[in-house]
């Protein structure tokens, strides 16, 4: 017994480090390693239209999943331990909510462990769990959305969706657009490359290519890396970071701009050295 809970304390001290973001500890024999220097510190939210009351009731029951264990539960499945940044709060949703809707849910299905689809093509991830967990203690049917990630305003706006949860990185411009909830998770924007590359240092990257999600927080990063930026030869761009993965594994990229969080998960799940 005691044989098996040491090796259940290890995996997920194992799956913690992987998971949470500890760039140096890249999984070198997966093929890739994650640069050191990150392009920017940022943290994960729902977005919803504009004073729409969805925002805090999806927001206070998230808070109450917090304070009774719920969150735990589902960050323990996708990341080993709880890694989230939600407050608790037992009694936030104690001024009422919406009874008996659906909440549509638009996401990027190919964006793991957020949200993507599985072997038997069913959309599974972290995000697809927590809004599962909040529409069932609210009440609500969810309905999860396919979208383009680069239309994701106008998908919003045009009321296809109620809200884009799929690993939405937080920004100034999409806070002043969007009601966007309270941070739950945070996120670094890192950089992939081949574990033989010589490339170490944002440094090296002078004069080389860098594959990146097209409107994505990445964008976004690069831009504000206004040496790296102007060093680098070009960005490429495509529809999902597997077709990212997938131009680095060809040799057409150096690198791939990608969040940490996404970036360790493609790295220990095998699915990167798969992008062929």
């Amino acid at each position: 017994m005691k044989k098996t809970l040491a090796l259940v304390l290890c995996l997920v001290i194992a799956f913690t480090l992987i998971l949470a973001g500890c760039n140096n500890a890249a999984d070198e024999d997966a093929g890739y390693k994650v640069l050191e220097e990150s392009l920017a510190a940022e943290e994960y939210g729902i977005a919803f239209r504009k004073g729409d009351v969805l925002c805090d009731e999806v927001n206070n029951a998230l808070k109450v999943l917090k304070a009774e264990g719920k969150v735990a539960e589902v960050a323990e499945k996708w990341f080993g331990t709880d890694i989230t940044v939600i407050e608790a709060d037992a009694a936030a949703l104690d001024a009422g909510y919406t009874e008996g809707r659906t909440l549509k849910v638009g996401l990027d299905d190919s964006f793991p462990p957020m949200g993507y689809r599985d072997d038997n093509n069913e959309i599974v991830g972290f995000d697809i769990d927590l809004a599962k967990a909040v529409c069932e203690y609210l009440g609500w049917e969810v309905e999860f959305i396919p979208i383009d990630w680069n239309a994701k305003e106008m998908e919003l706006n045009s009321g296809n969706i109620d809200c884009i949860w799929n690993g939405m990185t937080l920004t100034q411009e999409r806070i002043d657009a969007m009601s966007c909830s309270a941070p739950y998770l945070k996120n670094e924007q890192v950089l992939v490359v081949k574990a033989d590359s010589d490339i170490a240092t944002l440094a090296d990257l002078a004069g080389k290519n860098i594959a990146l999600q097209a409107g994505s927080s990445a964008e976004d990063a690069l831009k504000g890396a206004t040496e790296l930026n102007a060093s680098i030869a070009a960005a490429n761009t495509f529809a999902d970071n597997m077709l990212c993965f997938m131009d680095l594994n060809q040799g057409a990229s150096d690198a791939v701009l990608v969040d940490s969080i996404v970036a360790n998960w493609y790295i220990a799940s095998g699915q990167a050295a798969s992008a062929e």
